[in-house]
């Protein structure tokens, strides 16, 4: 997705973005440093809002604006004008940072506000002050193609194609070596090569 890519900046407009299985939402993550200008990053996410509009999709937006929605400031009140102009609203309503010292609200998911169809949770992983966002939406019209799984069969004349292969295989390596490690790596190296021959991946087609 080129047109929005572009509109990326190290810093100041970080941006990934993929376009969903249902072909109707634009999912873009953006993280904007705290360091960098906000009046240089507010721009290019109204240029952004105008790009996904201009396609006939909707926007949810998600990322680390470093924009704190629980303490009032001119930054997050021209960011909300231009949420609000274009019918957005961030639906993440709990701090999402949280140390010894503060309490944040940085973290957003961003999405039409006249949409009922989502909501969000929001998640301690262990790992960071930042709490994981966890976004639950409702997709209609998933694609009408045909899904493919890939599967593999464990049928009579596969089990003695394997039990085949094996009894012909020279297991020379494994029984010489003075390394348990190496000896151990060498034999299953040899059991998957005459796995995957005897029991293939195989794709199935399902229609949804």
């Amino acid at each position: 997705m080129e047109y929005l890519q572009e509109l990326g900046k190290e810093k100041v407009f970080e941006i990934s973005t993929i376009e969903m299985p249902d072909k109707n939402n634009i999912l873009t993550c953006i993280y904007r440093s705290p360091d960098s200008d906000f009046y240089e990053f507010l721009p290019k996410l109204e240029l952004l809002i105008g790009k996904v509009s201009s396609k006939g999709k909707r926007l949810i937006l998600c990322g680390d604006l470093n924009i704190n929605f629980l303490q009032y400031s001119s930054k997050l009140l021209d960011l909300q004008n231009v949420l609000l102009m274009n019918n957005l609203i961030n639906i993440i309503k709990s701090p999402t940072r949280i140390t010894y010292h503060s309490v944040s609200l940085i973290d957003v998911v961003i999405v039409n506000n006249i949409n009922k169809e989502m909501f969000t949770v929001n998640m301690d992983l262990g790992y960071s002050d930042h709490l994981a966002q966890l976004l639950y939406i409702k997709v209609k019209n998933l694609q009408n193609e045909s899904i493919g799984t890939y599967k593999r069969h464990f049928k009579e004349q596969n089990v003695e194609e394997f039990q085949y292969l094996l009894q012909r295989e020279n297991s020379s390596e494994v029984l010489t070596s003075d390394e348990a490690n190496v000896s151990y790596n060498i034999f299953m190296d040899i059991i998957s090569y005459y796995f995957n021959i005897a029991f293939p991946l195989k794709v199935t087609y399902i229609n949804p």
